[in-house]
Formats: structure tokens, C-alpha cells, sequence
């Protein structure tokens, strides 16, 4: 009821569809956020993977270890200091539920089933003739051509929103489907249900002799990884993100984010601008940089 109401109120806003998506795909929202915490004075370290939280005898964070910068080149190239793990002074820090040790975890944790596919054609047609591919799916459970046990959502793209390379004809989709937590299906039977939903989808459009009609299936990769339940906190100043259930959108991350911050931060404006950098954004110098702006 809550995702019908959620969709109902944000139909007319931003055009007929309640559903926005970023060009060059979901790559866009990390980037993006990295340009806006750069403007708050955030710092990134490329190619390096968090190994420990450095706490004190308290269980309170006080650091996090780096490992050394991933090997690039001849190693003549890289210095010393770079190839040396490194230790941070912090207060917080932020981590996805999948670094947290294996005997956190629940033993039969719920699961989210992926299959990615890259197609030549239209995927979904109408009789308007415009075959512009920006389509939301849904598939219930126990549909009889798929026996798919949970629903199938699924999401299909075209050069139309840059996921795909202009003038090829391809055409990107995105099917999930999701296993609950204690359930003992094996993960086969997931799997094959989003291989059977993708011919039922294809076979649901006719096929032309039209060269450009014909769908034919050029690449697919199909994978699956743990969710379910925030594991436990035990440490004063560790804030563990974890994957929401099988979702259309992104709310979840949202509301995660806003958690997260609000304990770090709080009585502060989630998202909200700075008087400082609203004044910069007013009153930017015409002459500066696109990064600047």
C-alpha cells in the first residue's frame, strides 16, 4: 500500500510517469554524489579496499585501515608509500553488510536473484510505432508460462536514456526475483524462473522479418547475492549499510542514508545545502569551470 500511494503522489511531477531514471545508468547516482561531497570538502582514495576498524578498548571506532593502492603498471611506477597499507584517524565509519564477518550473518539469509541481459531489437513494442525501450516490468508469482515462486520485476533500457551505444539497435534488461530468508529452494529454481520470463517476454512480441524487429539475445550474465535483516552492532561509531528486499526503486537506500546521518549528524538538515555553498551556487563566477559551478 505504501509503494501505491508513494507512486499515485509522484505521477504529473516531473512528466506522465512517476518512475525517474539517470541517464548513462545507475553509475550516475555514486558519481554524483561524489562531485557533491567533493564540494564539501570530502576526500576519495581510488583503488584501495578497507581490511580492519581500529577500535579502542571500549569497542568505541577510532580509525580504519586502507590496504595498499592496487598495482597499476610497472611497479618502477608506483612509490613506496602508495603500495603501503594506510591507517585513518575517524569517529565513524560506514560499511555494507557483506564486510561484516561471516558468523554474523543469518544461515539461510534471504537472496536476490539477477539476470542482465543485452539484446538486439525491441524488447517491448506498441502499436504507436515508437519503440523508444523505457519500460518497468512486473511478472506475479506462480505466472504459469514462468513458475516463478516470488514476483519478477524487471527494468528495460535503450540508447534512449545512454545505456547503450547510439545507432546499434541494442536494447538493455534488468530482471530480478528474490528468495525469503529461511527458505531452502535451491537457487536453480531462481534462476531458471528469470531465464523463463525472459522468453516469455520475448515471445510475447511478435516477431517481423524486419531486420530491425527481430530480437536476438547478444550477451547475459546471471547472479545472486545475500540481504535481509541489519546484522548487529557492536561497536560505538560503525554504521553498517545492508540491501533492502527485491524493490523497483531506490527509497530504501534513501532512508538508509538518512539514518545513517542523522546519527552522525544530528539536528542537521538531511541533503540540505549550506548557507555557504547555496550563496556559491547563486552568486558563481560566469568564467568558472563546469566543476567549479
Amino acid at each position: 500500500v505504501d509503494d501505491l500511494v508513494a507512486h499515485m503522489t509522484a505521477l504529473g511531477r516531473f512528466g506522465d510517469t512517476a518512475f525517474l531514471v539517470p541517464m548513462y545508468g545507475s553509475g550516475e547516482l555514486s558519481q554524483a554524489f561524489c562531485r557533491s561531497g567533493a564540494v564539501y570538502g570530502s576526500t576519495y582514495m581510488l583503488r584501495r579496499s578497507p581490511l580492519a576498524v581500529i577500535t579502542d578498548d571500549s569497542k568505541v571506532v577510532k580509525g580504519i585501515v586502507l590496504s595498499g593502492e592496487e598495482h597499476i603498471g610497472d611497479a618502477n611506477e608506483i612509490s613506496t608509500d602508495d603500495i603501503k597499507d594506510k591507517s585513518i584517524s575517524c569517529k565513524n565509519v560506514i560499511v555494507p553488510s557483506t564486510m561484516m564477518p561471516s558468523s554474523m550473518a543469518h544461515e539461510r539469509q534471504a537472496r536476490i536473484y539477477r539476470r542482465v541481459c543485452i539484446l538486439r531489437g525491441s524488447l517491448i513494442r506498441d502499436d504507436s510505432g515508437d519503440d523508444e525501450q523505457r519500460h518497468a516490468v512486473v511478472i506475479p508469482p506462480h505466472t504459469t508460462s514462468v513458475d516463478n515462486m516470488s514476483a519478477i520485476h524487471g527494468v528495460v533500457f535503450d540508447e534512449s536514456s545512454f545505456v547503450a551505444p547510439s545507432g546499434k539497435g541494442y536494447t538493455l534488461v534488468h530482471l530480478t526475483t528474490s528468495k525469503q530468508e529461511g527458505d531452502a529452494t535451491p537457487d536453480d529454481v531462481f534462476v531458471s524462473s528469470l531465464e523463463r520470463a525472459y522468453q516469455m517476454l520475448v515471445l510475447s512480441q511478435e516477431q517481423t522479418e524486419d531486420n530491425n524487429k527481430l530480437i536476438e539475445e547478444i550477451r547475459h550474465i546471471s547472479f545472486s547475492y545475500a540481504t535481509g535483516g541489519e546484522p548487529p552492532n557492536c561497536l560505538s561509531g560503525l554504521n553498517v549499510c545492508h540491501r533492502e528486499g527485491q524493490s523497483l526503486t531506490i527509497d530504501y537506500a534513501f532512508a538508509q542514508a538518512r539514518k545513517i546521518f542523522e546519527t552522525i549528524c544530528p539536528n542537521t538538515d538531511f541533503l540540505g545545502l549550506s548557507k555557504t555553498v547555496e550563496e556559491a551556487i547563486l552568486y558563481r563566477d560566469k568564467e568558472d569551470s563546469d566543476d567549479e559551478q
